[in-house]
Parts: structure tokens; C-alpha cells; sequence
């Protein structure tokens, strides 16, 4: 029953998170076409070299390439991506060793026998890519390092 339980929720989170990545790869598709086409129309009416550098040069393009591209909920800053990694971790690591704890009888053997070294594999997992993530992050300059005195 807890199998079953924990294979539906992962399909069903694997399809929300699917339609999800569609629908903003659509948006961010429409955005671009129409930024392409929007600069071609532009491109087109200034007609001459002269015209066109003249354009370049007052700012505007500038104004224009300035629009966020994305929304702030896809660019995540380094700190919370690692927060959620650190959150999830520690969640299935206690999940998996609560589930290490409960008596073992011949009725729940092969659940929790199965089950419990993989929740706990997959906890430890999420803390070691924190961790790597983490470093990763400052080591390229994502994440400000704290300088101790």
C-alpha cells in the first residue's frame, strides 16, 4: 500500500512538473518570436546604415533587450536552490531513519526492508548535492563568500 501510495505521487508530481516545464517553454518560445519579429519590423522602417547606427546609439535597443525575459520564479538566486535541496534532504533522512526504527515483523519485512535504505539514500543524497551545489556556487562566484574575522 505504501508503494502504491509513493509510485502515484511521483507520477503525478513528474506530470504537474512536465506540463509545467511545456507551458513556460511555449511562453518563453512566444516571447522570443515576438521579440524576433518585433525587431525585424524595426530593422525594416529605419531602412539605412546611418539610420540604423544612429538608432544603436541613442539607447533604446538598450531599453528594449532590458525586458525580463524571465519571471523571478524560474531565476531563483543560488541560496534558495540550495535551501530546497538542504529542506528535502533533511525531510527523507530523518523520513528514512523514523522509518529504519520501526520494529521489524515478518509482515512488514520486505516494506520497510526495501524502503527504509532507499528514503534514507535518497535524504543523504539531497544533503551531498546541497553540499556540492553550495560549493560549487561560491567557488564560481554565485554566492558571495562570508569572510570570518
Amino acid at each position: 500500500m505504501i508503494s502504491m501510495i509513493s509510485v502515484m505521487g511521483t507520477v503525478g508530481y513528474t506530470a504537474a512538473a512536465l506540463a509545467k516545464m511545456t507551458l513556460s517553454h511555449i511562453r518563453y518560445q512566444k516571447l522570443a518570436n515576438l521579440q524576433s519579429a518585433t525587431m525585424s519590423k524595426i530593422v525594416d522602417k529605419l531602412g539605412t546604415s546611418p539610420e540604423l547606427l544612429a538608432w544603436l546609439q541613442t539607447g533604446d535597443l538598450k531599453k528594449f533587450l532590458d525586458v525580463e525575459r524571465l519571471p523571478s520564479a524560474v531565476v531563483q538566486s543560488p541560496y534558495s536552490r540550495i535551501l530546497n535541496a538542504m529542506q528535502a534532504g533533511a525531510v527523507l533522512t530523518a523520513g528514512g531513519l523514523g522509518l529504519l526504527a520501526v520494529p521489524r515483523t515478518e509482515s512488514n519485512w520486505e516494506t520497510l526492508g526495501f524502503l527504509s535504505p532507499v528514503v534514507l539514500a535518497v535524504g543523504v543524497g539531497f544533503l551531498a548535492a546541497a553540499a556540492a551545489s553550495y560549493l560549487l556556487s561560491a567557488k564560481l562566484g554565485f554566492v558571495p563568500s562570508a569572510e570570518r574575522e
